[in-house]
């Protein structure tokens, strides 16, 4: 009958949801720990080093760092990738804005270092985003199967959507600071103009009127 059909219908819905539902909770437990995603602001202050870590669980991991001065002294800023073996992966001198791609070498903790040596006086602001790992590769303990696989292909979009939007937010930030800046050194300027064109008026009609002025002798 048809009311049996609408049952069966709503019960294979239900196990369809149900299977969704698992999925992502797989999802969520299989790139638990092997997919490291970090966005932050940093302080780095004068003569000193910031250094963040994250773990890689194999070699060969796709890795991505993004980073942006947004205030202090020349926006600019020291930066090095390293590896758990200490070699040096990238680096970087005075670099106002980057966006750094990698393989992992070896598998443990990656540093990931902001330096303000050259600075003597002025903190840098540093906002930044780090991802290691590559979710989309099968686990050897967790297989991924295709519906995994698209979840996870729309996280990565939306994760994509996300560091654009913050890396268009920062830039915002920067460029209003600047014109912000600007208008503070227009409006001083004209204000120094203005007083400067007052004396030369005053002392203009000054010197005219001592120009004019009959001196009477006795």
């Amino acid at each position: 009958s048809k009311a049996t059909v609408s049952v069966l219908y709503w019960l294979g819905s239900m196990d369809f949801i149900m299977k969704v539902a698992l999925c992502v909770l797989c999802l969520a437990a299989a790139c638990d720990g092997y997919s490291q995603i970090t966005g932050l602001t940093v302080k780095v202050h004068p003569r000193k080093v910031e250094c963040f870590y994250e773990e890689a669980y194999g070699v060969g991991d796709k890795g991505y760092l993004h980073f942006q001065v947004t205030s202090g002294g020349a926006q600019d800023i020291d930066a090095s990738i390293t590896d758990p073996m200490g070699t040096v992966i990238w680096s970087g001198e005075r670099v106002v804005e980057e966006r750094v791609m990698f393989k992992t070498r070896a598998k443990g903790t990656h540093a990931f270092c902001f330096s303000n040596k050259m600075s003597t006086l002025t903190h840098k602001t540093v906002a930044f985003d780090i991802v290691i790992g590559d979710p989309t590769q099968s686990d050897p303990l967790h297989g991924i199967d295709p519906i995994e696989r698209s979840i996870i292909k729309v996280t990565e979009g939306l994760l994509a959507i996300r560091q654009e939007q913050s890396y268009l937010k920062t830039r915002e930030r920067i460029h209003r600071n600047t014109a912000e800046d600007t208008n503070s050194r227009v409006l001083w300027f004209s204000l120094l103009e203005i007083g400067m064109l007052l004396v030369m008026g005053v002392g203009q009609i000054v010197y005219l009127r001592q120009q004019f002025e009959v001196k009477r002798h006795i």
